[in-house]
């Protein structure tokens, strides 16, 4: 008798084309860091990067620069300790193109995907000091590529076979040929290291169990030899996570009353205390017909659309990686930021939302690749199942340990209409599921979620965000259009001056030296300061002279579509409260004040961000202005 075929399909959306296949790993050419500190020559002056029209090294001749490195093929110029006369003598030379401070690289690192973000787990995780989980997860899908560096996997095999073998599955194997499986694993438990992305459970020992082949299907044999072998190892295995399914529904009685033999095989693996977590499909209907995510053993989850790792829906379509403006019809232009995916199944059997659109993770090409779908969101809560059962030691026999386990991680999640939940109401099924959430005190975190505040983080240093053209206020948090916290190279250090008590606070509370008391920014105050309303205060209380803006540098100088990063802009004459404006597709998430000669730029560049040079504009709040063209170049 011929097989019987089973309708099962990966739960993936794939991405369209411009946001696929997105390799995060560490980019061959080097790029500055934004705390880079200029490089200082031998004699004590700046090192300058100067690129020009031609004869590099006389051009450095000209103004008595001795070049440290001459180019003359890719472009033409030189590096050179320059002391300020010379800078100013090369940029009044029509031959010289551009000046740019020699200042330290490294290579790109790692980036918390927007999921694991949205999921609050940097806020439980010190990400970035190689935590590792001690926790063991199963992957029942296309495989996984077991040498990928941001990936432990640990055991695998490959029941999509078709024999004979004297046992069911082939160990030793579990080549994926789709990359499903391996964006699933990533997306559970990519390592925290310096390349790549970071999981929800980074470090967990993964276990590969292929069962569908390499387009995504498979045969209800190989599924159920999966389960098997899975139980076979169900001493060792904590969570197992199942992103596929197909046409089907719970019978109530584990699979007996309607002979449905993969409700049975889950039902036997709960049974010994295995939490099995699955993607409720992407149908857009009610779960209760669909296979495995009808089944009342398992943990079924929903997917969220979130395109920027924050509540609130904040997020234009600029972030929405399947934005398509060459169909108007086409369903993904009409998603919102912070709801539920349209495509996302639904109705009373679905335990817990969690992001599922536009998901970064690992890929089978050994890089990393950004896709969509219930398949995205199920790993997402089989990585926090893992994490709550490593970090709290709780230890699963039992079906009634399952349940246990899903109701405690259901029940900690964020509400719907919470501040931190949905941003519009559309999961109107009445079955209103939480929203996952690893910084829950049941897991050991504080509870909090969304925005930090920045009330702490009184000169605004630290990175903590404030949307948009919003900047730190000490006193009251984010607050649009007002930067108070700017480094003004006073003697506090990481802390604010209170000119009003002449003492630093938070934390030494020690004595503020004069701020800016000798008003070098080239205004008409001498040995005194230049107040916002452009007088001097002390001794002549003359006039300011405002001082032109002059935007010279980018570091770093490249972003490539959908990357999020920190630019340092050089220049002179920036103000506390300038604005700063990128182009098009380049969003500014925030913007800290560091001196009249510095600026540092949180940005993100959507996938649909056009290819090329962009100008970067900065204006002070008198309405003066600088530019500096081609200042940023966006690259794949």
């Amino acid at each position: 008798m011929a097989a019987k075929k089973l309708t099962v399909g990966v739960l993936g959306l794939t991405a369209l084309a411009a946001c696929s296949a997105q390799d995060l790993t560490a980019d061959p050419i080097l790029r500055a860091p934004a705390s880079a500190q200029q490089r200082i020559g031998d004699n004590g002056h700046p090192v300058y990067v100067v690129s020009v029209t031609a004869d590099g090294a006389g051009i450095a001749a000209s103004v008595g620069a001795r070049p440290l490195n001459v180019f003359g093929h890719a472009i033409h110029g030189f590096t050179a300790e320059l002391p300020p006369a010379a800078v100013t003598a090369l940029r009044r030379n029509p031959h010289v193109i551009s000046i740019e401070p020699d200042t330290p690289v490294h290579a790109y690192g790692q980036v918390v995907p927007t999921g694991v973000d949205r999921m609050e787990t940097e806020r439980l995780l010190p990400f970035g000091s190689g935590t590792a989980i001690d926790v063991d997860v199963a992957v029942i899908d296309t495989g996984i590529l077991a040498g990928h560096e941001d990936l432990n996997v640990f055991r695998m095999t490959d029941c999509a076979i078709r024999g004979p073998y004297n046992s069911t599955c082939k160990d030793g194997s579990a080549k994926d040929g789709h990359g499903h499986g391996t964006h699933v694993a990533g997306t559970i438990g990519a390592l925290d290291n310096d390349v790549g992305v970071v999981g929800v459970a980074p470090g967990a020992r993964i276990w590969a169990v292929r069962v569908l082949n390499d387009q995504g299907n498979g045969y209800l044999s190989w599924i159920a030899g999966g389960i098997d072998w899975v139980a076979a190892h169900a001493g060792e295995i904590e969570v197992a996570n199942m992103s596929l399914g197909g046409n089907g529904s719970d019978d109530g009685n584990c699979g007996y009353s309607n002979d449905d033999i993969e409700h049975q095989a889950i039902c036997g693996l709960v049974a010994k205390g295995v939490v099995v977590v699955v993607a409720a499909g992407n149908e857009g209907d009610d779960a209760a017909s669909h296979r495995p995510a009808a089944y009342d053993e398992v943990i079924t989850v929903s997917a969220l659309s979130d395109w920027d790792g924050l509540p609130g829906g904040f997020a234009d379509q600029s972030l929405n990686c399947r934005f398509n403006p060459a169909d108007p019809t086409d369903p993904d232009n009409f998603e919102t930021d912070d709801s539920l995916a349209y495509f996302s199944n639904y109705g009373a059997d679905v335990d817990i939302m969690a992001p599922g659109y536009c998901i970064t993770s690992t890929w089978n090409d050994g890089g990393y690749n950004t896709i969509s779908g219930t398949s995205m969101a199920s790993p997402h809560v089989a990585g926090l199942v893992a994490l709550y059962m490593a970090r709290q030691g709780v230890v699963s026999t039992s079906a009634a340990d399952t349940v246990a386990i899903r109701d405690a991680i259901a029940g900690a999640g964020l509400a719907q209409d919470s501040a931190c939940g949905l941003a519009t109401d559309d999961d109107d099924d009445g079955f209103s599921e939480t929203l996952a959430f690893s910084n829950a005190t049941l897991l050991g975190g504080d509870g909090s979620c969304g925005e930090p505040t920045c009330a702490a983080d009184v000169d605004c240093d630290d990175g903590l965000f404030c949307n948009g053209a919003e900047t730190c206020d000490p006193a009251r948090g984010c607050v649009a259009g007002v930067a108070p916290c700017a480094d003004d190279g006073d003697a506090c250090t990481d802390t604010v001056c209170d000119e009003d008590l002449d003492q630093c606070l938070y934390p030494d509370n020690g004595t503020c030296c004069d701020v800016n008391a000798d008003c070098d920014d080239g205004d008409d105050c001498t040995d005194d300061v230049c107040n916002p309303d452009r007088t001097c205060s002390n001794p002549d209380n003359g006039t300011c002279v405002p001082v032109g803006i002059e935007v010279l540098a980018c570091s770093p100088s490249t972003i490539a579509p959908n990357q999020r990063l920190t630019v340092a802009v050089s220049g002179a004459g920036f103000a506390t409260g300038a604005a700063i404006d990128f182009g098009a597709g380049i969003a500014l998430q925030s913007l800290t004040f560091v001196s009249d000669t510095a600026l540092s730029a949180a940005i993100k560049a959507s996938n649909k961000a056009a290819l090329g040079p962009r100008d970067v504009t900065v204006t002070n709040p008198d309405g003066s202005s600088g530019v500096c063209v081609g200042c940023l170049t966006v690259q794949r």
